[in-house]
């Protein structure tokens, strides 16, 4: 067993060695900026990736891919910079070289009102990230102690407008959880210890594949996947940063299938089917994570229900198809005089 520990520790150790040699120079990207390889700095060569930039900022926002069509790119570009990373290829350290460019608020929110999007200020996702590496050693669970050694996943995740977090993987974690469980097709322990932190749960099984690595990945928000895919390469840094961009991705096609409409404002919900205070604060988990949700305040509570007021980005209708398939199932949908019901699924 000490044996075993030890070597995890070693495969730690040589992650957290070659992080820095791959996405952990990245800078922090905002909401209204978008981040592009290119060639050189010179005016041609930036002119070109403006609008893929610009693409990545209207798809975090769950626009249409087809957004940027006709939009002036160059024309909303307010600043630019610029940034280097070296990267290990077939072990020869490799210069890249990355646009970083921010565009207009305002001309941002333009393009999403008119292609149907929130013209609210994108809101970073939170998820919470269960990865088991397996080294041949055994499986572990990568807790928060050990947040250095996926840097090249959480650096991505951020750059695409996902932040993960870690479990804390205390004695609560521990009982809820096995590092086996990532790997299966049950989902139960899972969802379980999800609860604790809110948010979609990014789940990972990382182990060695021949001479590289391989890694499936499952993405789920409250009892619904969202989806799922798998990244091969034979640097484990790589698998890991490509698992952020596949999670990403899941994101915005979800978001895609939903047209949002209908009038940003406050809307009454009443929500059936509670049992017990576990079953209230999973409600309002459930709410909060939603993109369009701005804000949550209760208004009323009795026997088996709750009341609540729920400031959205677009109408109550874009919320009820967000929510299809969750936990919340859709009864009635209002308008902001009249409220909408919603029913817990047990």
């Amino acid at each position: 067993m000490a044996r075993a520990c030890s070597s995890f520790r070693l495969f730690l150790l040589v992650l957290l060695a070659i992080a820095p040699c791959l996405p952990a120079l990245a800078q922090v990207i905002g909401p209204y900026e978008g981040e592009v390889a290119v060639a050189s700095q010179s005016d041609a060569d930036r002119e070109a990736a403006l609008p893929q930039a610009l693409a990545q900022v209207l798809a975090r926002a769950g626009a249409a891919p087809d957004a940027t069509h006709g939009a002036d790119a160059a024309g909303l570009l307010q600043q630019y910079r610029y940034r280097q990373e070296v990267v290990d290829v077939d072990g020869v350290p490799t210069r890249r070289l990355y646009l970083i460019a921010r565009f207009d608020a305002a001309g941002v929110q333009h393009l999403l009102a008119a292609g149907g999007g929130v013209a609210a200020p994108p809101r970073r996702v939170q998820a919470i990230l269960w990865l088991a590496i397996d080294d041949g050693s055994g499986a572990r669970i990568v807790s928060q102690s050990a947040a250095a050694a996926v840097l090249p996943l959480t650096t991505r995740a951020s750059q695409r407008g996902l932040r993960l977090r870690l479990p804390a993987w205390d004695a609560r974690d521990q009982a809820a959880v096995r590092a086996l469980d990532l790997a299966g097709e049950d989902s139960y322990a899972v969802d379980t210890a999800t609860r604790r932190y809110g948010g979609p749960a990014l789940i990972g099984w990382l182990r060695r594949d021949g001479g590289g690595w391989v890694v499936d990945w499952r993405l789920r928000d409250g009892e619904s996947e969202i989806g799922r895919w798998q990244n091969r390469d034979p640097q484990a840094a790589a698998v890991l940063a490509a698992g952020a961009d596949g999670a990403a991705d899941a994101l915005v096609r979800r978001l895609a299938q939903v047209t949002l409409s209908g009038p940003a404002g406050t809307y009454r919900i009443v929500v059936q089917g509670l049992g017990s205070a576990a079953d209230y604060a999973r409600v309002l988990a459930t709410l909060r994570r939603q993109t369009i949700v701005r804000a949550v305040s209760p208004v009323a509570l009795a026997a088996d229900r709750v009341e609540l007021d729920v400031e959205l980005g677009a109408g109550v209708g874009s919320l009820a198809q967000l929510l299809a398939g969750g936990p919340l199932e859709s009864t009635s949908v209002g308008d902001q005089r009249a409220p909408s019901v919603f029913s817990l699924r047990r």
